[in-house]
């Protein structure tokens, strides 16, 4: 039930590599820049851990480290009563004395809210249920994604006990409505995500869905296809506050659905179908590199024309850096790096991190 399960391909693979050296850092109880240069391959796919890589990931690991409670890592979870025959893996579980955490790391670029997130309170059933009840009476959660990769994704959202066991009476009412042969199908962001037949395209509900939130007359597209003019959007200041909010929380289905339409327009192109006013050429050339069978031979030639010019030299970064010193000797370097600085990003008003305030308010403060 992970963000990358159902989701074929190279990001699926990464995602899954990642999540391992997450669990090998807790599990083994040290830093993400120990792994720094370590290789990994899941499905013939391999990934080798940078500097970035280790930042975010030693930067959620620091979170989890601040939460107190029982450690939980990798659990599966039995969601039998809620949905039969089912079962969950939930990355880390903390049963703490005041408040049960559900942490879910998300390497993907497609940003996940934590708001009424039906995966993670489903995980949170199954933790409390299984496991953390027999450790605290804890009754208030606090549902965490960690997603460095997408602007926008990833945060935190508090509900109680009594919140998610009236989520689970309406997902076994859910549950059993999805056995049923004659279900109807809704198109949705949550839904369409990793829906086969929404990444085929090969449901209607989710074609007339997307086309429903951006175009409300279809005779106005063709007059404007006539005419050979683009379509008009709305400008941003046309919309009310909540259409606007509307459109950026359902964006990451829109820019899904254009991928896939490009996709299929590619294909029909190449396979000399028909797609009026567009045809496929030949793209940029991917950046050029050593075949790895030869590498040994450009070695030696390099360092025969050019000596030591034949290779570069960079400084280590921070991250390399508190991998190659001792703590004590790392830390009197501490002053000299540049952290930089958090950006603002928009996420759900029910999201648990508190608002900037905003800059009317320093002003206000002034009159005072």
């Amino acid at each position: 039930m992970g963000e990358e399960e159902g989701e074929a391909g190279i990001p699926a693979d990464e995602g899954t590599i990642l999540h391992t050296f997450c669990e090998d850092a807790l599990r083994r109880n040290v830093s993400a820049y120990k792994f720094i240069d370590e290789t990994r391959e899941h499905n013939g796919y391999s990934f080798t851990l940078d500097d970035e890589s280790a930042d975010m990931m030693q930067a959620g690991l620091d979170y989890i480290d601040d939460i107190p409670g029982k450690l939980v890592i990798e659990h599966q979870v039995n969601l039998e009563k809620w949905m039969p025959g089912d079962f969950g893996t939930l990355d880390v579980g903390i049963a703490g004395k005041k408040r049960i955490t559900i942490f879910d790391w998300k390497w993907g670029y497609l940003p996940v809210s934590p708001v009424e997130n039906e995966q993670l309170m489903i995980y949170a059933l199954g933790f409390w249920d299984n496991v953390a009840r027999h450790m605290t009476d804890a009754t208030d959660f606090r549902l965490v994604i960690w997603q460095p990769r997408a602007p926008g994704g990833g945060g935190e959202w508090d509900c109680t006990l009594d919140d998610l066991i009236a989520f689970g009476k309406k997902l076994k009412i859910k549950a059993a409505e999805v056995d049923d042969p004659d279900a109807p199908r809704v198109a949705g962001p949550k839904q369409c995500t990793y829906c086969p037949g929404a990444k085929q395209r090969l449901c209607p509900e989710y074609d007339a869905y997307n086309l429903s939130l951006i175009i409300q007359d279809f005779d106005d597209v063709d007059d404007r296809i006539e005419m050979g003019v683009g379509p008009r959007l709305p400008r941003s200041r046309e919309l009310t506050p909540e259409r606007r909010s509307f459109i950026l929380e359902n964006r990451a289905m829109f820019d899904k659905w254009f991928e896939r339409l490009h996709a299929d327009a590619l294909d029909d192109a190449l396979r000399g179908d028909p797609v009026p006013g567009l045809k496929a050429v030949e793209g940029r050339s991917p950046p050029r590199k050593w075949r790895e069978v030869s590498v040994e031979v450009v070695t030696s030639r390099l360092e025969t024309a050019l000596g030591d010019e034949a290779y570069t030299r960079k400084l280590l970064s921070p991250a390399q850096a508190e991998k190659a010193l001792p703590d004590k000797l790392f830390n009197r370097l501490d002053e000299h790096i540049d952290k930089g600085q958090k950006k603002p990003t928009l996420v759900s008003d029910k999201d648990a991190r508190p608002a900037i305030p905003p800059l009317k308010s320093l002003f206000d403060d002034d009159d005072d």
